[in-house]
């Protein structure tokens, strides 16, 4: 019977662990950010293919909303990262940072870059990019308030060619070995 009542006790405890783990629920003093947010419990996998993380938080400077940030991956259909920045447009203070995933209609070229706001102290400053925590900066000027990419391109080109140059050699003093054999 004591046996019995242990199997049940550790039975219930595993069944309430796995309960609660699985009904978690991401909660944030400013809810609005959060809608959609898919929980990330394990780093090696993703909810969809082309799932993307940002940086999502709010707060009253880029501190305090980094102390918030949440591991969580973007929902679909929110293929970038957006950050809003609005400060004191005398001194540079930080009044707020907003960090959210988002869609391709909010990063677009009229909505990213610096702007007065109705409030002539405060100016807002957006900016947006598109891979994976690519958000953790707040964009202060016209130079930062930018659509970033991610520069495969570049890289994609560069590594090519440094396996390209690789290759060649390796075919060179192969064939100089080769020749030298003869």
């Amino acid at each position: 019977m004591t046996t019995l009542l242990k199997i049940i006790s550790t039975s219930t405890i595993l069944f309430s662990y796995l309960v609660c783990l699985c009904c978690t629920t991401i909660t944030h003093s400013d809810p609005t950010i959060l809608t959609g947010l898919i929980p990330s419990y394990d780093e090696n996998s993703t909810p969809f293919p082309d799932a993307l993380k940002c940086y999502v938080c709010s707060g009253p400077n880029n501190s305090n909303c980094m102390e918030e940030v949440f591991n969580a991956f973007c929902p679909k259909g929110k293929h970038f990262c957006r950050t809003e920045h609005y400060f004191n447009a005398s001194s540079g203070a930080s009044v707020e940072v907003r960090k959210t995933c988002a869609e391709h209609i909010e990063c677009s070229e009229i909505r990213i870059g610096c702007f007065a706001t109705t409030d002539s102290n405060v100016k807002k400053c957006s900016t947006c990019c598109d891979w994976t925590w690519c958000n953790p900066d707040v964009p202060t000027n016209a130079s930062t308030a930018i659509f970033a990419t991610k520069p495969t391109l570049i890289e994609n080109s560069s590594s090519n060619l440094l396996v390209s140059s690789t290759n060649f050699l390796f075919f060179m003093l192969c064939t100089c070995f080769i020749f030298v054999q003869r």
